[in-house]
Formats: structure tokens, C-alpha cells, sequence
């Protein structure tokens, strides 16, 4: 594997500053599996970039900001594409295909799992005897 390609931050510091050459507005797309690894990239290019958003989660955050540097910040924009669908694909296709997977799935064995829902106080015994 390539060194550059191993570390994200020095690819994203050498290409914020290969841009700022040819333009002023940088617009991060902060592409991450966690929040944690979005706000750091967000972090480290407080004040090299206009905006920082992170994609990725399909859910949309609520944690828009302003870093101390100038640099706007929200850690996931959501999904986008079309309401009628699931992450954006035809909404049959994708239940038919579900469906599929999950007649083929087997359960376990032994005894039953303890779920607590949020909002409820009650705990509900799933399986047991």
C-alpha cells in the first residue's frame, strides 16, 4: 500500500493546499465510518477550509459549527437522494431482498435475550420459556 494512502490527514493537508492555490473556497466532503474520525479531520483543517461535512452514516447530525479557526462544520449531512426509497434505491427491490436473507437466516439456541427500549422503563424477555 502506498504511505499517502495509509494516513488520511497528509492526503487531505496536500490537496487543502494544492487547492487554496487556485481558490479561496475549499468544501471538504469529510467521507468516515465514525463521528470521532470526522471531527478530527474537521479539527485538523480548522481555518485551511471553508467547510468540513461528513457523509457517510445516511443520518443527518444536528451539530452544526463554527470551528474557532472559521471553519464550518457538521458532522453528517444525511442522506441524500429520493424520500420514496431506502438509502436512496427503489424501496421493493431492496425489502424483497432482505426478506430473502433473513428467511435463510436460523436462530440460535439457548435462552432468551433482556432488550431495553429507550423511552420505556420496562425490559421485555425475548425467547425464554
Amino acid at each position: 500500500m502506498q504511505p499517502i494512502l495509509e494516513n488520511p490527514f497528509p492526503a487531505v493537508e496536500a490537496a487543502v493546499t494544492a487547492m487554496r492555490q487556485e481558490t479561496s473556497v475549499i468544501f471538504v466532503d469529510a467521507h468516515g465510518e465514525t463521528p470521532a474520525r470526522k471531527i478530527a479531520i474537521g479539527r485538523f483543517l480548522d481555518g485551511k477550509a471553508s467547510a468540513v461535512i461528513g457523509t457517510h452514516t445516511h443520518v443527518q447530525t444536528a451539530d452544526e459549527q463554527i470551528f474557532p479557526g472559521g471553519t464550518a462544520f457538521l458532522c453528517d449531512a444525511g442522506m441524500c437522494g429520493p424520500a420514496n426509497s431506502i438509502l436512496g434505491r427503489a424501496v421493493e427491490p431492496i425489502v424483497n431482498r432482505s426478506f430473502r436473507i433473513c428467511r435463510r437466516c436460523s436462530g440460535g439456541e439457548g435462552s432468551g435475550a433482556v432488550v431495553r427500549r429507550r423511552g420505556f422503563r420496562s425490559m421485555k424477555r425475548l425467547g425464554a420459556p
